[in-house]
């Protein structure tokens, strides 16, 4: 339920950050009694939430969420993290002869169209792979100068060659 409740959560700011001319109510966050952002609580992993209280509060008319860390240290970590956006990771992982090539950005096997706001904590991105889009069949005859950077932030595992499932104990 509380898995459930963090990507609705997650999935109403995303929603709302992409139809800002609309006006649509921004809650506040509360989490161990520090007040976040949109971008901060996306990086945070839904294991580590104790609980969250949505109450009738008059004093926020847009209403507030109050979030509970298993450990509150955690939320040090968050806040003192380095977060990379994407262009850090192209940057690093991007072989010289082919920088200034356009890229695709994966995210966990999403898509991502527009990068400006996406950042991946420095101590969470497990794998980085870039392919050339001469290597895919699609991509060969479309777009052949292009790049493909995947950027997964947990392990996955294969079952029968077509899932790729998180692992939970992946650390």
């Amino acid at each position: 339920m509380r898995k459930m409740l963090f990507t609705l959560l997650l999935t109403s700011a995303f929603i709302s950050s992409r139809a800002q001319h609309i006006a649509k109510p921004h809650p506040v966050i509360m989490v161990d009694s520090v007040q976040m952002d949109y971008n901060t609580l996306a990086l945070m992993d839904p294991q580590e939430i104790n609980s969250m209280n949505i109450p009738h509060d008059p004093k926020y008319p847009d209403g507030i969420i109050y979030i509970t860390l298993k450990d509150h240290s955690t939320l040090q970590t968050l806040l003192m993290s380095k977060r990379l956006s994407l262009q850090n990771l192209a940057d690093k992982y991007i072989a010289k002869a082919d920088k200034g090539k356009p890229i695709i950005y994966m995210l966990n096997g999403t898509l991502i169209t527009d990068t400006a706001n996406v950042r991946v904590l420095a101590e969470r991105y497990y794998n980085v792979q870039v392919t050339k889009a001469s290597e895919m069949p699609y991509f060969k005859k479309a777009f052949p100068n292009m790049l493909l950077l995947k950027v997964s932030t947990h392990r996955s595992i294969t079952i029968r060659g077509d899932n790729n499932l998180p692992l939970v104990d992946a650390q």
